[in-house]
């Protein structure tokens, strides 16, 4: 993708959707983590995410009401403040942007 004026190809948003982001590019790769932290989070047994490249993501509205929590580690929850869905952040100190799968609002193709 060469501008970043061109049309997303997906979407997504929080519980409340106050919180919500676009997609230049179609998420190819997904992973599920069973840590400990990442059990807590969601309330059940994993997390199931994605990432994308910083310049194929966008912030769309509601940046404002996203609520940071971090643990000395450097593990990182980002949230709505108002409904309190997990929302995508930046990867520590990489160019990517981790994205919890079940605020996407397009389907995947995850063969």
């Amino acid at each position: 993708m060469t501008s970043s004026k061109e049309i997303p190809v997906g979407s997504g948003q929080c519980l409340c959707g106050a919180v919500r982001f676009s997609l230049r590019v179609e998420p190819r790769f997904f992973y599920r983590c069973h840590c400990t932290l990442c059990r807590k989070q969601t309330g059940v047994g994993h997390n199931l995410a994605t990432l994308v490249n910083t310049r194929d993501f966008q912030w769309d509205e509601g940046q404002d009401a996203i609520t940071s929590w971090r643990k000395p580690s450097g593990y990182r929850n980002d949230f709505c403040s108002q409904c309190g869905s997990t929302v995508p952040n930046v990867l520590r100190e990489t160019p990517y942007i981790w994205i919890p799968l079940g605020l996407l609002d397009t389907e995947l193709n995850m063969e």
